[in-house]
């Protein structure tokens, strides 16, 4: 959880940086998951493709 400060996180197929929320991050073989369940995450995948906003609820696999 991240007390409304800047901070990022880092996968090997994503970089996730938050807003004030609470949220994980996992390695599967099919890729990097992020999951939200407060608030807003910005997530970026290493390969190529636009940056995803997930919100609160929702999760995002980057794939590999």
């Amino acid at each position: 959880k991240d007390n409304h400060g800047h901070f990022s996180t880092r996968g090997q197929n994503s970089v996730a940086t938050v807003r004030g929320t609470e949220w994980g991050s996992s390695e599967e073989c099919r890729g990097t998951l992020t999951t939200v369940r407060e608030g807003v995450v910005l997530v970026r995948p290493r390969h190529g493709r636009h940056a995803v906003l997930v919100r609160a609820g929702h999760s995002y696999l980057a794939r590999r």
